[in-house]
Formats: C-alpha cells, structure tokens, sequence
C-alpha cells in the first residue's frame, strides 16, 4: 500500500485532496444521476430517466474539466507515478463511461482521457474490470 503513496509531503496531500474529490463529489454526481439511471436501470427492466440524467451532465462536466485541469501539470493526480487518488479516481471515470454521455464527456478532455486510457492497461485493470459495460444498456 506505501508503494501508492507519493514520496513528499506536497504529492501526498494532493493524493488526499483527490481521493476526496472522487468520494464527495465526482462519485455521487456520476453515480446517482446517470450510471445508475442510465447502465443499472435497464439491468432492472426500468427506463433512464432522461430528466435527471440531462440535469446532472453540467455538473459532471464541470467536475471532469476540474479533474482535466489537475493532470495538466503532471502524468497521474498526484504526481507523476499511479497513487491512491488515481485508483479512487479511476473506477468512478470507468463507470461514467459505461453510458454514452460519459463517454462522450471523458473523451472531450484530452489529459482525462489520456489518464484514463493508461489507468486502464494495467494489469490490475484488466483483471477486474467489467468485461463490456455498454452492454448493460438495452437497445
């Protein structure tokens, strides 16, 4: 676990600061209102709902470029090396991206989805990952 952890002081409490922009602010917004809605709901024979998923798309627009800007400086969240931030961060980006409108987002800021794309060919990624979300969404 120590190895997750940057070296200085600095490095470490931006690590912190971005674990809890991914608990208290990206996860909720992402989750409740639009993988939820828009991947879990079909799962349950239910429809999206469309309403809340447009409300919530500024919101979490506004998040990402947040995010997008932190990783202008450097290759992870908190430095140059993968950290704890990075793998709190990770998970909450790949399950937005399971609905196209997360995708779409992701892929409109070039260092979020550079990010993204390098968190996801590591080997602990790719051995518990989901195996094709966009399947989730019916047709």
């Amino acid at each position: 676990m120590w190895a997750l952890y940057p070296d200085d002081a600095e490095a470490q409490a931006r690590m912190w600061q971005r674990i809890n922009v991914a608990a208290h602010y990206v996860f909720p917004v992402t989750e409740e209102r639009l993988v939820l809605p828009r991947v879990m709901a079909p799962l349950m024979s239910r429809q999206a709902d469309e309403t809340k998923i447009c409300e919530a798309l500024p919101v979490i627009d506004y998040h990402f470029q947040q995010v997008n800007k932190r990783l202008a400086d450097s290759r992870f969240l908190a430095g140059d090396a993968v950290s704890l931030g990075d793998l709190f961060m990770y998970p909450v980006i790949d399950a937005t991206c399971a609905a196209p409108e997360g995708q779409k987002l992701v892929g409109a800021m070039n260092k979020l989805c550079f990010s993204y794309g390098e968190m996801g060919e590591r080997n602990s990624d790719r051995q518990t990952c989901w195996s094709n979300p966009a399947s989730f969404i019916a047709d």
